[in-house]
């Protein structure tokens, strides 16, 4: 072996230990608004019900129900402001029939939400959600299963929130959209 082949040779073997080093670097998450992106999603156990994670049909599917806090989210993906705001809303999910509706959606497994929607529209499923929920639970009930669907939606959504150190200040931390 030639000198200038030795030299390509241990440049080869140089560039195969810095390509095995960059694609382990790539491997590992780093820290930030993305970092659990592809992380495994868990239930959330409450009580007897097990309220699976948020999955973008369920989104399609609380807007064919009409629910409120499906309304707001929608107003936000498209740039504009809600005309009520998050608190008056969540209140208005907390019980009664848009409440049953979520958690019917959220405890159900998807496929056979959408089935139960395909066959009988959005009636059937609010059948369906005001006799699993509406005639078996109490308020408090209810809105320990909003809360953790609620949960599970923000879960879902973690990676489209915005970059940045948390703030001590709310609303600096949501004028936060850049890397630091």
């Amino acid at each position: 072996m030639t000198e200038i082949e030795s030299k390509i040779a241990q440049r080869q073997k140089e560039q195969r230990a810095e390509d095995t080093a960059g694609r382990q670097a790539a491997g590992t998450p780093l820290p930030g608004a993305t970092a659990n992106a592809f992380a495994p999603r868990l239930n959330i156990e409450v009580g007897e019900y097990s309220v699976r994670p948020f999955c973008d049909a369920d989104f399609e599917t609380l807007q064919f129900l009409e629910n409120p806090l499906c309304k707001m989210l929608a107003s936000a993906f498209d740039g504009q402001k809600s005309e009520e705001d998050g608190e008056k809303i969540i209140r208005k999910v907390s019980h009664g029939q848009h409440a049953w509706d979520i958690c019917y959606v959220l405890t159900t497994p998807a496929d056979e939400v959408d089935s139960i929607l395909r066959a009988g529209g959005t009636e059937a499923v609010k059948i369906a959600a005001k006799k699993k929920f509406g005639n078996r639970l109490s308020s408090g009930a209810i809105i320990a299963l909003v809360m953790a669907a609620v949960d599970q939606m923000n879960k879902s959504w973690e990676t489209m929130l915005g970059y940045g150190a948390p703030a001590e200040n709310k609303k600096e931390a949501a004028s936060s959209s850049s890397p630091p």
